[in-house]
Order: structure tokens, then C-alpha cells, then sequence
């Protein structure tokens, strides 16, 4: 066998474009697909029920919901930590996680949408 790094590349990927097949500017040959993937539907594009086909609250994980709702109580980082058994790093990631997914800016805003989907326990 010959050992290039072209070909090596070759063997482990073959599906892979080539220099001239991008300069052709043709669209990029069909990749093996695995009866795994396709029974997943991951061979076509589609996603399961992840959080991007989910909107608002409903977008969370559970440990993110968690945090939310004991931040939106007002607790701090550190308080939800100790509340949770959580390092407060992890409750700062569930938080920026949630953040991002719910479009806020703010731990008022995050509130507000966690009071509107939920109201607060008596």
C-alpha cells in the first residue's frame, strides 16, 4: 500500500472532498450512511426532540429548570450550589445554557419567563 498522507486520508475518510473535487465546485460526494443513523433519522437532517424544536421552558433540561427556579426564588449562585450540591460553576453553566436557549440577557428577565410559565409555589 502506498503511505502518502493524501492517501491515508483516503482510507480513513473516503468520503471526503478532495482539492479538485472542491475546485470543481461540485456539491460534496455522498458519505456512507449507517442503518444507525438512518433509523434515527440523522442520515436526512432531522433531529429528534432536542431543545432547538422546543420553545421557552420547555426547551430546559431538568437540571437547568432546577437552577432556574431557585435562582428565580432569588437565591444566589453560591446558595443554589449548596441547595443543589452543585459546584457553583455548574450552576453558572446550567445558567448561561438556560440563558442562551430562552434568548435572556438578564437573571430579571430569566425570572420573569420562569414566573410565566410556572407561577411561584405558596
Amino acid at each position: 500500500m502506498r503511505g502518502g498522507r493524501r492517501a491515508r486520508r483516503e482510507r480513513r475518510d473516503p468520503g471526503r472532498r478532495t482539492p479538485e473535487h472542491r475546485a470543481s465546485g461540485h456539491s460534496s460526494p455522498e458519505r456512507h450512511t449507517s442503518k444507525r443513523h438512518t433509523s434515527r433519522g440523522l442520515a436526512s437532517g432531522r433531529r429528534g426532540s432536542g431543545w432547538a424544536a422546543r420553545r421557552g421552558v420547555a426547551a430546559l433540561t431538568g437540571a437547568e429548570l432546577r437552577v432556574v427556579r431557585l435562582v428565580a426564588q432569588g437565591l444566589a449562585n453560591r446558595e443554589t450550589a449548596a441547595a443543589l450540591f452543585l459546584s457553583p460553576h455548574t450552576v453558572d453553566t446550567h445558567l448561561r445554557h438556560a440563558c442562551a436557549k430562552l434568548g435572556v440577557n438578564s437573571r430579571v428577565e430569566l425570572t420573569r419567563q420562569v414566573l410565566a410559565h410556572e407561577p411561584p409555589a405558596p
